[in-house]
């Protein structure tokens, strides 16, 4: 399952080679149609017991560093990516490192640690009995109300960076992101 792409240095990328916002954000809601099973499955474990709840941190840390940086080094991208046969490349055409992969995803690892700690030290705070006598969505109010500013500033984030990110993406004509200039990477469409 390797992309193979011809380009050989940046003077040779040319505009209609970078991937426009149609594929990206097909590719991302393909990435989140394929995830979304997972999810579901993470968020069904989480609720069966305290226990099952910590059991899942680590399987699920593990998993989004498989999917967002092992497979975006191995194969230049998400499976949403590469359904659209749209790849991430240095800017110099060449193939990314783990290096820019995890720099690409630097962002959301830090909030995703963030979210993860303060739901660990929610959960902490519940008794047993408490947290599996209650379905999962009252399981996840539980773990929202127990740290409320935290969960504002951490929305608050979160739009401001996908605000912030639309601005970048739609400012350049080769349609990085926050964490395409993080990483000194481009995404170009794959042949």
């Amino acid at each position: 399952m390797t992309n193979e792409i011809t380009i050989t240095s940046t003077e040779e990328i040319k505009e209609s080679q970078y991937a426009g916002t149609g594929v990206r954000i097909s590719a991302g809601l393909l990435d989140y149609l394929i995830l979304l099973p997972i999810m579901y499955l993470v968020l069904y474990l989480e609720s069966l017991s305290k226990t099952m709840f910590y059991v899942t941190v680590l399987p699920d840390i593990a998993f989004f560093l498989w999917y967002y940086i092992y497979l975006v080094k191995k194969y230049g991208g998400t499976p949403g990516k590469i359904i659209m046969k749209i790849k991430i490349v240095k800017t110099d055409a060449s193939d990314i490192t783990y290096k820019e992969a995890f720099m690409r995803s630097a962002i959301s690892i830090i909030i995703n640690l963030g979210l993860t700690i303060v739901a660990i030290l929610a959960v902490s705070q519940m008794a047993a009995q408490q947290f599996d006598s209650v379905i999962w969505y009252k399981q996840n109010q539980y773990i929202a109300s127990y740290y409320p500013i935290f969960n504002l500033w951490q929305e608050g984030v979160i739009i401001a960076y996908v605000f912030i990110d639309a601005i970048v993406f739609f400012s350049n004509n080769k349609y990085r992101t926050i964490e395409d200039f993080i990483a000194n990477t481009v995404v170009v469409r794959n042949k």
